[in-house]
């Protein structure tokens, strides 16, 4: 009951926060609501603190595996087939084409943001004042939740390309890592432009076009086998600048629209690697025991588990 009172008071109090046309500074605990139903629920919240800790008790209790169950995934760049281990794989993704398509939802979820609002008008030079969309109602209430989404799913992308990577190298490659990391929290950050006051958030964005410059021109290092970046990364490179840069200063509308496209045309400028099979693998009873069993079976294989 209580975890099911912190999720719903939560999920209530952060709507009631979204409606209010002021920002929260203003109007929390301080003015009387429009609506009687919001005041009590905004009351009930400030009492109790429920949109802190709301989420805890059904994350904690409720989402979490119960000891000596889980999931084993294992990774390989050749098919899987040990049928005795339980560890046949269910398909393959090229990590490259994923990412593509990643990349094209966020730039969809940009493009409507200057079609189904008024970004436009707005005097506020952002970089890329498509974002500006993220904080203007009604489009905010299905293009913030749809960009988290499109986050998520680009953190899997990038997931998928360290893992090929590691695989194909036989080693983690920690340079790759940490620019992924930063591309991702750079791109996971812009969702800060829903706040009105939120005048540096420009910085996020601006790590996150850095970050991908540099992961655009190491995966292709690695797969000229590290002799120098191809002629259509540097072309892809160069474009990407030249676009960032009119826009920067023209703040022509037609400009971020020429930025999304080449921002869509991931995959043109890295090559795409070898396919990445994938295989699940349900634990229960002894863990412990299943997994140093699968291992057992899939050690000469060269593969990656977790």
């Amino acid at each position: 009951c209580v975890s099911w009172y912190g999720m719903g008071m939560a999920a209530t109090a952060m709507l009631v926060m979204i409606l209010q046309p002021e920002p929260k500074v203003e109007w929390y605990l301080k003015k009387d609501l429009a609506s009687s139903a919001q005041h009590i629920a905004i009351y009930v919240d400030g009492f109790t603190g429920t949109s802190a800790w709301g989420w805890l008790p059904i994350m904690l209790f409720r989402l979490i595996m119960p000891s000596g169950c889980g999931v084993r995934f294992t990774f390989s760049l050749k098919g899987l087939n040990c049928i005795k281990h339980g560890l046949e794989d269910q398909g393959c993704v090229i990590p490259e084409v994923w990412m593509q398509r990643c990349l094209q939802i966020v730039a969809l979820i940009m493009a409507m943001g200057g079609v189904f609002s008024h970004v436009w008008e707005f005097a506020n030079d952002s970089e890329i004042r498509l974002f500006l969309a993220l904080r203007e109602k009604p489009f905010a209430y299905f293009g913030a939740p749809a960009y988290l989404c499109a986050c998520g799913i680009v953190l899997i992308g990038l997931s998928l390309q360290l893992v090929q990577r590691h695989l194909k190298e036989s080693a983690f490659p920690k340079r790759l890592a940490a620019t992924a990391a930063v591309l991702f929290l750079g791109l996971f950050g812009c969702i800060l432009y829903i706040l009105d006051r939120a005048d540096w958030v420009w910085i996020c964005f601006v790590a996150f076009q850095l970050a991908y410059f540099a992961w655009v021109a190491e995966l292709d290092w690695y797969a000229r086998g590290r002799a120098g970046v191809g002629p259509y990364a540097v072309v892809y490179i160069l474009t990407g600048v030249a676009i960032f840069a009119l826009t920067v200063v023209t703040h022509f509308w037609a400009l971020y629209y020429a930025y999304l496209v080449w921002l869509c045309l991931y995959g043109h400028a890295v090559p795409d690697g070898p396919r990445v099979y994938i295989a699940s693998h349900l634990l229960e009873g002894n863990a412990e025991d299943e997994s140093s069993s699968a291992d057992a079976g899939i050690r000469s294989r060269g593969v990656l588990s977790f």
